[in-house]
Order: C-alpha cells, then sequence, then structure tokens
C-alpha cells in the first residue's frame, strides 16, 4: 500500500513527466501536490491543472509570507498572486489561478479568511446566514452563492453608487461580466 505522500509523488510525476523534479524539490510540495488531489476531484482536467500548479508553484515560490505545512493568512494568499510587469492576460489567470487556490485551502481548513466589518460584508453574512437556516443550502452552494455576491459588492456596484441605488442594470452587467469570464478555458 502507498503512503500518502508517495501518492503526491506519484500525482506530480503523472502530471509532470519531464517536470516533476521541479514540483517535488519545492518546499511547497505537499500543498502543490493537494491542490493536485483537489483540483481532480472537483473535475478540472488536465492541462488548466497543470497551468493551475505551475502559477500556484510561482506564486508559492516567490512569496517569502507562506510556509509549508501552516495554515495561511487570505490577505498573504492574494499578495503572492499578484505579479507586475506581465500582459494582462497572464496577470487574469494568475488572479484566477489564486482565487481557485483560495477556495482550496479555505475547503481543507488551512486558510485565515480577512475579517471585515464593513456594510457589505455584514450583509454577505446575513445573507448567508440566510441561505443556511431559510432555503438550507448545501456547503458547497452556500460558498458559491457567497463567492458571487461577494465578487458582486466589489466589482458590480459601481464606485459612485452605494448599495441602496444599485439598478437591475447594474446587475445585468455584472452578470454579463461573469458570462465573459466563466468560460471553459478558464474553468
Amino acid at each position: 500500500m502507498f503512503s500518502i505522500h508517495n501518492k503526491e509523488d506519484t500525482m506530480l510525476r503523472d502530471l509532470f513527466p519531464r517536470h516533476h523534479k521541479r514540483y517535488e524539490k519545492s518546499q511547497f510540495c505537499g500543498e502543490l501536490a493537494a491542490f493536485a488531489g483537489w483540483l481532480t476531484e472537483q473535475g478540472h482536467l488536465r492541462h488548466p491543472l497543470r497551468l493551475h500548479l505551475y502559477r500556484v508553484r510561482e506564486a508559492l515560490g516567490r512569496s517569502d509570507r507562506l510556509q509549508p505545512g501552516a495554515v495561511f493568512h487570505e490577505a498573504d494568499v492574494r499578495q503572492a498572486f499578484v505579479v507586475s510587469g506581465v500582459s494582462a492576460q497572464t496577470k487574469y489567470l494568475g488572479e484566477c489561478t489564486g482565487r481557485i487556490f483560495t477556495r482550496f485551502l479555505a475547503a481543507t481548513g488551512r486558510l485565515i479568511p480577512i475579517e471585515q466589518s464593513d456594510p457589505a460584508s455584514q450583509l454577505c453574512r446575513r445573507y448567508h446566514r440566510y441561505l443556511a437556516e431559510v432555503r438550507g443550502l448545501s456547503e458547497q452552494s452556500l460558498y458559491h452563492h457567497g463567492q458571487t455576491a461577494t465578487d458582486f459588492l466589489l466589482r458590480g456596484v459601481p464606485a459612485d453608487h452605494c448599495l441602496s441605488a444599485v439598478t437591475a442594470a447594474d446587475v445585468e452587467a455584472f452578470v454579463q461580466l461573469k458570462s465573459k469570464e466563466n468560460n471553459r478555458s478558464n474553468m
């Protein structure tokens, strides 16, 4: 029977037959292998999975605030995926991978989220409680609703509007933005 460490090594070797040593020698090998397993469980295909692992390896390697085997602070994870001097497309893909890696850390109990007390965060917490207690949504559905609501409050509400001034047009613009982002090439 294989140990977990051997399964991790095997997964990285299968994904990167020629370059697996780059991943195995990383101080974050355990995180990379666990992330690969989680992505596989989530249904990610081989090519996007490899790209996500590459970007995570690069981001973790650049960070001096993240330690292997530790619980990660959300702010530090976000900062690790901020890259300058690259194309807008590369920056966007890095941010996508950062969000997915953050979801992985949260799902595995290794993320310390940013606590916010602003009105929008309070609204999101109340919405989450409503969906859980009144609607009875599953944890996965709660998570996805929460991510979408938070994203809408961050990017869908125009900067010059207060929340009470949000219109149907603002919601429609956000839905169109999300539909452009959520295509098969980045899922």
